[in-house]
């Protein structure tokens, strides 16, 4: 996992019209398939982190959160 990022974190990438979220799980990034399923766990945007592109692609797909 990139530096400050650790399981339980929620992410984005660094595109501002790239709504994505991921939660990092078992060192996977598991999306969020929409933001009621965001907000559904709990999500709030103050507790996003940004990473790059290219650093969010080096993480492993995982499931899609339901």
């Amino acid at each position: 996992l990139p530096d400050g990022i650790v399981n339980g974190d929620v992410v984005t990438n660094d595109i501002t019209v790239d709504t994505r979220k991921w939660i990092i799980e078992n060192n996977q990034k598991r999306i969020f398939s929409d933001n009621a399923s965001f907000y559904g766990t709990g999500g709030s945007y103050t507790d996003l982190k940004t990473l790059t592109v290219a650093e969010l692609n080096k993480i492993p797909d995982g499931e899609p959160v339901d």
